[in-house]
């Protein structure tokens, strides 16, 4: 559920208003929707994030959030886990220079990484990364800090031209790199594997390359455990 967008400053307001945010829960309750994850540009900056919150949680459905963890401050954190937060994956894009330069802040890399622990008071659990041509041959350094850091779940997906990457297509990734990417990502789910780190392949990734069936296993076997997200 996008309740905080952003886009080209022409482009008019993209995120959901107070009156459709509520709208939207009700409908994601009625249609059967076990769990609402929030995104954004950065949802918690929403001046009616908390209730979002709380309405979701009232609804039935489980709640949890993805985030760059910039300007997530102990007192929104406390907030939300008041509110009835269930997780929340922070998106790491690349090791520090380049994570920066996506996210246009320098800083941001670090903030994320200490600052972003989890609201709970516990060292973040999981996390999601782009691919693209930037991050393309960083993703085996970026797993082994972050498996260390104690991570049980990593999502992978490819950059789309959207935002930032609308505006910097040299982000974006070429078809010829796609080869090189299907070898190294086969490396990924052997180190997946051997630190017991479950790989979440994003649905524009897909399951065509050489180890399609290992990823599709993960994904179906990750559905399976959460019925109410698919």
């Amino acid at each position: 559920m996008r309740i905080a967008g952003r886009g080209p400053a022409t482009s008019g307001p993209t995120s959901c208003r107070p009156r459709s945010a509520s709208r939207c829960v009700r409908e994601l309750a009625e249609l059967g929707c076990g769990e609402v994850v929030l995104i954004g540009g950065e949802a918690y900056l929403r001046n009616d994030f908390i209730l979002i919150i709380r309405a979701i949680r009232e609804a039935g459905m489980a709640c949890t959030m993805t985030t760059g963890g910039l300007n997530l401050t102990q007192e929104r954190a406390e907030a939300m886990i008041e509110a009835g937060i269930g997780s929340v994956t922070f998106s790491i894009d690349g090791l520090e220079a380049t994570h920066d330069r996506l996210r246009g802040v320098q800083g941001s890399w670090q903030r994320v990484r200490g600052d972003a622990a989890d609201p709970r008071g516990r060292r973040q659990d999981r996390s999601n990364t782009q691919i693209n041509a930037l991050t393309r041959h960083e993703l085996l350094p970026l797993f082994e800090l972050l498996a260390d850091e104690g991570i049980h779940s990593w999502q992978l997906q490819i950059t789309v031209p959207h935002g930032n990457a609308a505006d910097h297509p040299e982000i974006l990734l070429q078809p010829h790199m796609f080869i090189d990417i299907f070898a190294t990502l086969e490396q990924v789910l052997d180190r997946c594997e051997a630190r017991k780190v479950r790989l979440w392949p994003g649905n524009n990734l897909g399951y065509f390359g050489p180890r399609a069936a290992p990823a599709a296993v993960a994904a179906q076997a990750l559905a399976a455990a959460r019925p109410g997200c698919r």
